[in-house]
């Protein structure tokens, strides 16, 4: 129910870039299953993108967001029940960690692919924890199946075929041994995501086209994953400190895992290790943000769960570093979701709003510095604001007019506004502010001319 209520109060508030670009792109489309043939792009989540194909510019934000949102709620239910298995300590602790998690909370609750990822990893986990205990059909399709729907979320679910491939290979091969019976069991589990993966190369990845953005910062962006595991901040001495921390958990985890002769630990050191590491290596993507270690972090949290569990099992003193541990989870996430629920993925309506107050003229004259991205967000905005019989004009970088207002963005949470702007020489000064939590959305900050001529 927390993580439920979390997902639902985050779900509220404005549309970032990423999501109206999707509602933007989808509405081209004049057919639904076209996300699937037609639409070659990044930022086409399929599942997602189907959803919205069905939604209409007037539908309210948490309806656009209701798959993410009921998948993201589900989380913590699936990822307690696959832990139940190694005991009730671990299925409370692995409850906990998912539902409370932020970055899991801000994925849970906006108009993407990624907790629907997460939703059909943990579900497929528990399907073929069920085809190895007792392998039946339905356990091998619906892990299949699981499987194929992953991908159709996210793309990143790569990384979680590749855990679960090497896994389940290791503890079938150990069982069977090589030969008829290994073949028959991988071929259960795998022929159907096997041919949808085909499928879907040959009408849309081949095409693929990469969306960009601005160049990441790898190192930067593997230190605030890692730091995120625990809620720990994104930069900083903290973000290294929650780094370190949580990477020697893990590190330990799977250690621990190995001496006790379970192949469990075969899963987070491929899903959250080997197979990113091998993409980085093989694709070199010229950028990288924090969501795209979702999956990886949902793996690391299940190790986390079990190895505090065990922790707590060892008498007073590993029941106190548990406890401290979990102190320490609570404070982080909590300062993220503190900020999330104040300021969102941004406020872009808000800011349209008050420029329409705020003008005098029946023409509103407009410019930004990121002609792109910015006139996305005003066009989609701007039919939810009430414009109070004005007219709003959206001037190009290249236009020669010069506007009235000026907004300027940035993707950089700890970033602080200029107090005037300049634009074909003439100055303007700062009107009003409109931050955005971290991660998902921008600051805007609005700028009003200064002189008139």
């Amino acid at each position: 129910m927390v993580g439920a209520c979390l997902r639902v109060l985050a779900a509220q508030g404005d549309l970032w870039l990423d999501e109206v670009w999707s509602f933007e792109m989808v509405h081209r489309l004049p057919r639904p299953w076209q996300v699937f043939s037609a639409l070659h792009h990044d930022n086409n989540h399929h599942l997602n993108s189907l959803w919205l194909w069905f939604c209409s510019g007037e539908t309210a934000s948490w309806l656009l967001r209701l798959p993410s949102l009921l998948a993201g709620s589900a989380t913590p239910l699936l990822g307690a029940c696959l832990l139940r298995r190694h005991g009730r300590l671990e299925a409370l602790l692995g409850a906990g960690l998912l539902a409370g998690n932020a970055l899991l909370v801000l994925m849970g609750s906006e108009a993407r692919g990624y907790a629907l990822a997460v939703f059909f990893c943990l579900l497929a986990l528990l399907a073929l924890e069920r085809q190895l205990r007792q392998p039946c059909w339905w356990a091998a399709m619906g892990c299949g199946l699981a499987l194929l729907l992953g991908l159709l979320a996210q793309l990143t679910f790569l990384y979680v075929w590749a855990g679960i491939g090497v896994w389940s290979l290791w503890r079938l091969g150990r069982r069977h041994g090589l030969g008829g019976a290994l073949a028959w069991q991988l071929a259960c589990l795998y022929t159907l995501p096997l041919l949808g993966f085909g499928l879907l190369y040959w009408l849309d990845l081949r095409h693929l086209q990469i969306g960009g953005a601005e160049p990441g910062d790898l190192p930067g962006v593997l230190l605030a994953a890692a730091s995120q595991l625990l809620g720990g901040p994104q930069t900083g001495l903290s973000a290294w400190m929650f780094a370190a921390f949580s990477s020697c958990l893990l590190l330990a985890g799977m250690l621990w895992l190995m001496v006790r002769r379970q192949s469990d630990w075969l899963l987070p050191l491929v899903g959250m290790v080997l197979a990113p590491a091998c993409v980085l290596l093989v694709w070199q993507p010229p950028f990288m943000f924090v969501r795209y270690w979702t999956l990886p972090i949902v793996l690391g949290l299940l190790l986390l769960a079990r190895v505090l569990a065990a922790l707590w099992r060892q008498g007073w003193s590993g029941r106190v570093g548990v406890l401290a541990v979990l102190l320490l989870v609570l404070a982080g996430n909590a300062r993220q979701l503190v900020r999330l629920h104040a300021y969102g993925r941004g406020s872009y309506a808000a800011a349209l709003q008050a420029i329409v107050e705020a003008s005098d003229e029946e023409k509103i004259v407009l410019a930004s510095d990121y002609d792109f991205r910015n006139q996305k967000l005003i066009k989609f905005h701007q039919a939810r604001i009430d414009m109070r019989g004005k007219e709003l004009r959206y001037l190009r970088e290249s236009a020669p007019q010069r506007p009235d207002w000026f907004i300027r963005h940035s993707h950089e949470a700890d970033a602080r506004p200029d107090k005037t702007a300049w634009r074909q020489g003439r100055r303007f000064g700062l009107y009003a502010s409109f931050p955005f939590a971290w991660e998902s959305g921008c600051h805007w900050w609005v700028y009003r001319r200064l002189e008139r001529e």
